[in-house]
């Protein structure tokens, strides 16, 4: 028998309905969490984050446990998901619900997942800025899905890949935690230590360190300086110019560099604004704290948001950048910005910055153990984006309109 068999053509209301309730004064509902766009993360099938009602002041929609968000402005974010818990949502996510015998309950929020369902939903768009779908027109629109055996096939496919999914990302969360907890243990009380000193650090707090390490300010081991103050001109070739939002985790993204002239580059470089192999990165306007070693071989300069931190034979660069991610940094950058969001810090906020610190050859070994536990995240993360992967090739595999010469389909 053929694929086409097994198919029903149906009209999306046949499978699914809007359920929009109306809670005007959400601060007031019962309701403590409210979910927003920005809550809504691409193609998860779960939402993990959330708001509070008491920040929102118009009115929202409800929704329940289990019920399907889907956020229709810029749909083509593919921001589709269910939660595990009541609460209320922005008008621009529509609550959905399935329906009729033509579909498994929880086949819906696979469906729409799937190419077929973005590709055809991409007709009923409206708007040019921010694009939305209308309820009035998405659902009539007309699909392709399987017969009801074959979706429970497919429901228990996907169901053992979002298990390993959840396995996993609980898993990576427990590492982070642990790692968190291992580098504020180590960049204190340092590896098999049983003497300490009780030392006061700059930003108020009293901490106890091994007997044989020191107070250090980052600007008594190293050259701190920062990148062009000015904006050269962008040209469509030549070479890289980095940005804050070039900083993609441990590397910078070279492709979505800006490019400058030669003449530029040679000016720049001059000014020493090139990072070296072993110098530490870190952000310092616009997303503050982002950090990284550099180590890629390429032509590079950078614009002031980012901060160089040379390489020194007193400070091992790893060592070094673990700290600029400890509480240490956080405390001592709350000292000059208090409890107001830090948007911008200066050079002298880092030449500033203390902290304990053991022999090079200590420092070598604490950043050998973070560096491991780091290893071990980066696996997780790679398997964790492997099994999204998957998920999403599946659905479009199992998903794909068959052709429809040879078979009638089942109406």
């Amino acid at each position: 028998m053929l694929k086409q068999d097994y198919w029903q053509k149906i009209t999306f209301n046949e499978i699914c309905k809007n359920v929009s309730t109306r809670v005007d004064d959400p601060k007031n509902s019962g309701y403590d969490k409210y979910v927003g766009l920005e809550h809504l993360d691409t193609l998860e099938p779960k939402i993990t984050r959330f708001g509070s009602t008491q920040d929102i002041k118009s009115s929202m929609t409800l929704f329940k446990n289990e019920q399907i968000l889907f956020g229709r402005r810029n749909w083509y974010l593919r921001r589709v998901a269910t939660a595990d818990f009541d609460g209320v949502c922005s008008a621009d996510i529509y609550v959905l619900e399935p329906q009729g015998c033509k579909i498994v309950h929880e086949f819906l929020i696979i469906f729409m997942h799937s190419n077929q369902f973005f590709d055809e939903t991409m007709k009923y768009s409206v708007g040019s800025m921010s694009t939305r779908v209308k309820w009035s027109n998405l659902s009539k629109a007309k699909f392709l899905i399987p017969s009801i055996p074959e979706q429970e096939k497919i429901i228990n496919l996907i169901s053992n890949i979002d298990g390993s999914i959840t396995k996993t990302r609980q898993l990576l969360e427990k590492l982070k935690i642990y790692k968190n907890s291992k580098a504020n243990e180590l960049l204190t009380k340092g590896i098999g230590h049983t003497r300490f000193k009780k030392v006061r650090l700059i930003f108020g707090k009293y901490e106890e360190i091994p007997e044989t390490w020191k107070l250090q300010k980052l600007g008594e081991l190293t050259k701190v300086t920062d990148g062009s103050h000015y904006s050269p001109e962008k040209v469509s070739t030549g070479f890289p110019l980095a940005t804050v939002e070039n900083v993609k985790g441990d590397f910078i993204d070279i492709d979505s560099c800006y490019r400058i002239s030669k003449e530029d580059y040679e000016q720049l470089v001059k000014d020493g604004d090139k990072p070296d192999i072993g110098d530490v990165l870190f952000t310092k306007d616009g997303t503050v704290g982002k950090t990284l070693v550099f180590n890629q071989k390429i032509d590079l300069v950078l614009l002031s948001s980012i901060a160089i931190i040379r390489r020194s034979e007193k400070l091992d660069s790893d060592y070094c950048n673990y700290l600029l991610q400890s509480k240490f940094m956080v405390k001592h950058l709350a000292k000059f910005f208090g409890g107001t969001a830090i948007k911008r810090i200066i050079l002298k906020h880092l030449d500033l910055f203390e902290f304990p610190l053991p022999p090079i050859i200590e420092q070598q070994k604490i950043a050998s153990v973070l560096s491991k536990i780091d290893e071990q995240i980066k696996y997780l993360e790679i398997h964790l984006s492997k099994l999204k992967t998957m998920r999403k090739t599946i659905i479009n595999e199992k998903l794909t309109l068959p052709k429809l010469e040879e078979k009638p389909l089942v109406q």
